[in-house]
């Protein structure tokens, strides 16, 4: 999808890019990427995405990961601009990105959702669920973060020295921490955990990181690692089209080898394949690392099959042998959405189907089918790869 511009930024919102140093910081670098945590409004964000895209010497891509708790929607990410949202006609600049997001926000499950706007140029990945566990689990190295003073919807869940030690661990060796002034022990946290102060601007403060010893001093003096330009990859199957297609968005061209003379021959080239999410008894990680790739596949199935793929993306019933009574009791315990996924019986799914049946099974309503052959076509024709 594509992001409306935002010809109009917030003015509250240019002491955050001010102490971000921003847009400087991001120029001349092939990627950027900034963490969103206790997230209040989207202002934060909006702003970000309409610096980023007007200016001429932005990196080549903006990764933005956004952490939020209670309740888990876009739309409460952003209180102050929701009336707006709920008039497309009245939507202001600020507001505009917001409905844009608002109108692909995936279902509300504590998980990881990516979207991907501008052809891949922008990433955006909502992160819903506890903070803490969420940057015990983050894996990534961050070049900017921003905090709010409240971790949930309550405002009363304390700032403690792990989301300090975490913050710490995921920060670049340059990365800026910019904090509002609500809660004072958010920055004395950060400067126990090796941060030092940068200053602050009406209502904002900034620490940067601190560079601990030789090692990370040489680190700072090596800079940003140099992103490759041309990979191979060998395999014209379904993963290896996935993944150059997803490096030609981000500005890396690829040649794709296989031992037969065309992609997808061997078991890519069926007619037709299904997908759908999953339900496990305990949602662990195993359960949401599934649920976020059945997430991110239908949206990029529903990309294709606009594009003329064939396929359908109109909901899939897995029919089961296993007794009622007992899914009855996983759909209960695992508590997801209904639009994700919802047991029927022998009567629902008759209706469903719109033939008899004397079997029950879950309804995913994501779920589909799609032609693997042609969705590898689609996906190598693309003029940064090259098949041979």
């Amino acid at each position: 999808m594509t992001l409306p511009d935002c010809n109009d930024p917030d003015a509250a919102m240019a002491s955050l890019m001010s102490l971000h140093a921003l847009p400087q910081r991001w120029q001349g670098r092939p990627a950027f990427n900034m963490l969103f945590v206790g997230l209040t409004s989207g202002q934060a964000l909006t702003t970000v995405v309409r610096a980023w895209q007007h200016d001429r010497a932005r990196c080549r891509a903006l990764h933005c990961v956004v952490i939020h708790t209670d309740p888990p929607t876009l739309k409460a990410m952003a209180p102050s601009i929701a009336p707006l949202l709920d008039a497309p006609a009245s939507v202001d600049a600020v507001g505009a990105v917001l409905h844009a997001l608002l109108a692909h926000q995936p279902n509300a499950t504590t998980n990881v959702h990516r979207l991907d706007f501008d052809d891949g140029s922008i990433t955006l990945q909502i992160v819903n669920g506890d903070v803490r566990s969420a940057l015990r689990a983050l894996v990534g190295e961050f070049d900017a973060i921003t905090l709010h003073g409240a971790l949930d919807g309550t405002g009363t869940a304390p700032w403690d020295r792990s989301h300090f030690d975490a913050f710490a661990r995921l920060s670049s060796h340059d990365a800026s921490v910019v904090g509002n002034l609500e809660d004072p022990t958010i920055e004395r946290g950060l400067l126990r955990a090796g941060f030092g102060r940068l200053g602050s601007v009406a209502q904002h403060w900034a620490v940067r990181r601190v560079p601990r010893g030789p090692a990370y001093d040489r680190l700072a003096r090596l800079g940003p690692a140099i992103a490759p330009r041309h990979v191979a990859i060998v395999g014209a199957g379904l993963a290896g089209a996935h993944v150059a297609r997803a490096l030609a968005r981000r500005g890396v061209s690829s040649t794709v080898l296989d031992r037969h003379e065309a992609p997808a021959c061997e078991a890519s080239g069926g007619k037709a394949g299904i997908f759908h999410g999953t339900v496990h008894v305990g949602d662990g990680l195993h359960a949401r690392l599934f649920r976020a790739s059945a997430l991110h596949a239908a949206v990029a199935h529903e990309h294709a099959i606009e594009a003329g793929v064939p396929g359908r993306i109109d909901g899939l019933l897995r029919l089961s042998d296993t007794p009622l009574d007992a899914l009855r009791a996983i759909e209960a315990q695992a508590a997801l959405p209904p639009a994700w996924a919802r047991v029927l019986d022998a009567v629902q799914a008759t209706h469903a189907l719109g033939w008899n049946s004397s079997r029950h099974g879950w309804l995913f309503a994501q779920g589909g089918w799609i032609d693997p052959h042609a969705l590898v076509h689609w996906l190598l024709d693309h003029p940064a790869i090259t098949f041979v």
